[in-house]
């Protein structure tokens, strides 16, 4: 279907009074131009790490967009920025849920050279892939194409054993990289995030470290991880012991401060006789209307300022989840590290 226009139009009709008439217009130039295109390809010929719907990629656009489309940086974009703007987010809003198939293809490289030849007017360097691509989006540099490395994700790592341990390091990558500068975008808009991989691709690992680099002052976080046991009464009970009362129906973190809730391994939780995992449905319930029920009094409790990073492995537990949930997050594919990560890890 096409909802996804509906989604757009809503999108840009609700934008603010720093996009005026003619940026609004090069914008719908834009969704027309490389929407369309883009999805029919994914439809034909990509396999992503698991399944995600037109909307949902579009949705991620959107929210990319938002993160990169501020009042400051609006100022200063001329048409050419706008564009290169508006790619640099495309590749990432429906290539985020690319890797590695089961016989070894590599979707990633083949959603970047078809881009890369649809696609010419905004140009990327010969080498790598389009999602080895950073943009500067300000400085002298603005509106050029970097590696990585050059990103404000990317920092180098001080790692002290006297009063610290190696699990509480993370070495940034230019694979991680990316995937922290997107998610930490998500994050600060309260937009749910998810990552998927194989066992041992570092996913928890990354997530550590992306909580880390948050104010504790503005963000708190706990982490929980799922097993086949864990069912929706348990995991209501975990999630409740880091929120307060705020008024008679109303819980949420300390005042002044957001929670965000890690849920590793999503999909192990026994699924049911009715094809449902209970654990799965309150997180989809909570995202859905913000509240689930108190179950001995049988009263609605409203969860506010909170949100979800999730992470599992799709070759395990359930393999996928309910669509209904899958829709409201971005999902990155974390593939085993390359040649040039580990050498940056291990340097």
């Amino acid at each position: 279907g096409f909802q996804w226009k509906s989604i757009i139009e809503s999108w840009i009709s609700n934008r603010g009074e720093e996009f005026s008439d003619e940026i609004k217009g090069q914008l719908k130039g834009f969704f027309n131009f490389y929407v369309p295109g883009t999805l029919r390809f994914i439809l034909k010929s990509i396999k992503a790490i698991v399944k995600c719907q037109d909307a949902n990629m579009v949705m991620n656009l959107l929210r990319f967009l938002e993160a990169l489309y501020t009042p400051e940086t609006l100022k200063e974009m001329d048409e050419t920025l706008l564009e290169a703007t508006f790619v640099f987010a495309s590749i990432w809003a429906f290539g985020s849920a690319l890797g590695i198939g089961d016989d070894g293809t590599d979707y990633k490289k083949i959603f970047s050279d078809w881009w890369k030849r649809s696609y010419k007017k905004v140009a990327f360097p010969g080498q790598g892939t389009v999602f080895d691509a950073y943009l500067h989006p300000n400085g002298e540099e603005k509106g050029k194409f970097a590696h990585w490395e050059e990103s404000p994700a990317f920092s180098q790592v001080e790692f002290d054993s006297r009063n610290m341990t190696m699990s509480e390091v993370t070495v940034p990558t230019g694979e991680t990289a990316s995937i922290s500068y997107w998610s930490k975008h998500n994050i600060l808009n309260m937009y749910p995030v998810m990552l998927c991989g194989l066992a041992g691709t570092g996913k928890t690992q990354l997530v550590s470290g992306l909580l880390r680099s948050l104010n504790p002052d503005e963000h708190l976080h706990q982490i929980i991880n799922m097993n086949f046991y864990t069912s929706g009464m348990a995991l209501q009970a975990i999630l409740e012991t880091s929120l307060q009362k705020q008024t008679a129906t109303r819980f949420g973190p300390p005042a002044g401060t957001r929670i965000v809730f890690f849920i590793d391994d999503l999909n192990l939780p026994q699924v049911d006789n009715y094809n449902t995992q209970s654990a799965i449905a309150l997180v989809r319930q909570h995202i859905d209307y913000n509240h689930w029920y108190d179950m001995s009094k049988f009263s609605m409790k409203e969860i506010c300022n909170c949100q979800y990073i999730t992470a599992m492995n799709p070759t395990a537990g359930s393999f996928l989840i309910d669509p209904r949930l899958q829709r409201w997050f971005t999902t990155f594919a974390v593939s085993m590290p390359n040649v040039n990560s580990l050498t940056t890890i291990y340097q």
